[in-house]
């Protein structure tokens, strides 16, 4: 039994969904929508079929409604108001408001807001006849593509996907991001309607951002921390993922290894496509952890295909890449973007145990910093305090305050605020943050 609505701002969102999923149109190109039926390129015929079955789903919620009161107008926004009133909702309403420059949509008066993340995956279906049941951890040889809608709390923090049960137990409050819809879209769709959003935006706000976890890492999981990243920098533009077959399970390193090895091509592919197809003016890249080996070697082929590809920022953290095939193929990084940023900590137990297990030391490990030529290492051993030290990347808050200086601003390490100047025993330069 469905649950009734609460607000029209529920309405609408609902009401977005619908449509989303018929038309296979991003959820928030609806929301943005002055003319629905023609921003889904549908005619009077397939239009007449939406509203068709739009009714029937209302009523079988329990919304019997006449046909006069569901004429669609221009938005769906007038829309769920024509419908509230002929159901007499009474519930406090609210405001859908949005901020085109970020993806970021406050959907109710509780600040709660929702964030669009577009992806590709080589991971198979959890059900290969329902993209909203998942991904695997299996391989796919094909890769799929989609946006998905995540929930951001209004009690969420900078950093945080979320509270210990312990905490919201005794704080009595959820601040958890949930991943609330999954949409798939076929390839060339997914790069066409990028390509509308950024034609959108301002020419200095079409950016895009790339984010490829690490190890240990479920496509949920994925979905998650890229939302969280995207809403934490506040990114101009759009926030992108690709998430490779990880087993998402602290046995499954051996498997990882392989897996992401054998991704390689797929997310060569998808950073190349993101810049040749997107519309994007700059496309910058986020790599975690062991997804520093697949962007290492994207990044080589591309360049060793076409020439290199100009990126925007490129930032590296907690790199689980051999030290020597890093200093061998970084030189690709510099090559390839406006700046190249590697951070690095003495901290990380999931990196140190890494070079324990192939006994050999990792880029993102230290002691000793390295220094490689052209890129800037920045230190950021004193600000991860957790048990491993591992997730910095979107967990402390001094490296998103860097990261986001970097997107916006392009700035060197020394017009960085918190950055401290360092030298290693061979004189060369690094940094330091929360010194």
């Amino acid at each position: 039994m469905f649950a009734p609505f609460r607000s029209r701002s529920e309405l609408f969102i609902w009401l977005i969904g619908f449509v989303s999923e018929k038309t296979g149109v991003l959820p928030d190109q609806i929301r943005m929508s002055e003319d629905v039926q023609r921003d889904c390129h549908l005619s009077d015929e397939q239009w007449s079929a939406l509203v068709a079955e739009l009714g029937m789903q209302l009523s079988v919620r329990g919304y019997h409604l006449t046909e006069s009161n569901l004429r669609l107008p221009a938005t769906l926004e007038q829309l769920a108001k024509q419908i509230s009133v002929s159901i007499g909702m009474t519930s406090a309403e609210s405001t859908v408001s949005v901020k085109k420059n970020r993806h970021l949509i406050t959907v109710d008066g509780q600040n709660n807001a929702e964030i669009a993340v577009w992806f590709g995956t080589n991971r198979k279906l959890n059900d290969p006849n329902d993209v909203s049941q998942g991904f695997s951890s299996e391989r796919d040889q094909a890769v799929h593509y989609g946006t998905c809608t995540v929930f951001i709390p209004a009690s969420h923090k900078i950093g945080s996907l979320g509270s210990s049960w312990i905490r919201r137990l005794l704080t009595r409050t959820d601040d958890r991001l949930k991943l609330r819809q999954l949409h798939s879209l076929p390839t060339d769709a997914f790069w066409s309607q990028i390509g509308m959003y950024m034609t959108s935006l301002a020419g200095d706000e079409r950016h895009a951002v790339i984010f490829v976890h690490g190890y240990n890492v479920s496509f949920e999981g994925a979905a998650l921390r890229a939302a969280q990243i995207g809403c934490d920098l506040a990114i101009s533009g759009i926030m992108a993922f690709f998430s490779w077959p990880s087993r998402g399970s602290l046995k499954g390193y051996a498997a990882d290894e392989a897996s992401i090895e054998a991704s390689e091509v797929h997310l060569t592919q998808f950073i190349s496509d993101m810049v040749e197809r997107s519309g994007a003016s700059k496309v910058h890249l986020v790599a975690h952890s062991m997804g520093n080996r697949g962007v290492l070697r994207a990044i080589n082929n591309v360049m060793a295909k076409n020439g290199p590809h100009k990126y925007g920022q490129i930032l590296l953290a907690a790199a689980d890449v051999d030290i020597d095939t890093f200093r061998n193929l970084s030189a690709a990084y510099v090559s390839s973007s406006a700046r190249t940023t590697l951070y690095v900590s003495a901290r990380d137990r999931a990196v140190e145990a890494s070079k324990w297990l192939h006994n050999f030391n990792r880029a993102g490990l230290t002691p000793p910093v390295n220094v490689f030529p052209g890129i800037d290492t920045i230190s950021v051993t004193n600000v991860d305090m957790s048990l491993l030290g591992h997730g910095y990347v979107g967990e402390a808050r001094e490296v998103l305050t860097d990261m986001h200086d970097l997107l916006i601003d392009d700035a060197e390490p020394a017009e960085r605020f918190g950055l401290r100047r360092l030298m290693t025993p061979a004189s060369q330069v690094y940094w330091e943050i929360g010194g």
